[in-house]
């Protein structure tokens, strides 16, 4: 889907979720493709990710902040369906 809309491999992406579903395996073929694929576990340390460990609902707080500065993003039918619409309406919010 990424390629058919005109990203280039070189594209900068990120994972903004808990572990996905099957781990690093079920994301090797999407690496393969596009190997700029991020999280934030990988992005920041253990340190950095403390503020926002406990209770679970913080830890949404960077996978907003990169997904609002993004160009675009998508979600997984399973993230929580608040995120998604949270997104949007700040999208539509700095366009006016």
């Amino acid at each position: 889907m990424l390629r058919a809309l005109g990203f280039e491999s070189d594209v900068q992406l990120y994972v903004a979720s808990g572990e996905v579903y099957g781990g690093d395996e079920t994301l090797a073929s999407l690496k393969a493709l596009f190997p700029n694929l991020h999280s934030k576990e990988a992005l920041a340390n253990k340190r950095e990710l403390a503020p926002f460990s406990s209770p679970s609902s913080p830890m949404v707080a960077p996978d907003f902040i990169v997904c609002d500065e993004g160009d675009v993003f998508f979600y997984q039918q399973q993230w929580k369906l608040n995120m998604p619409k949270i997104l949007a309406g700040q999208s539509s919010l700095n366009f006016m």
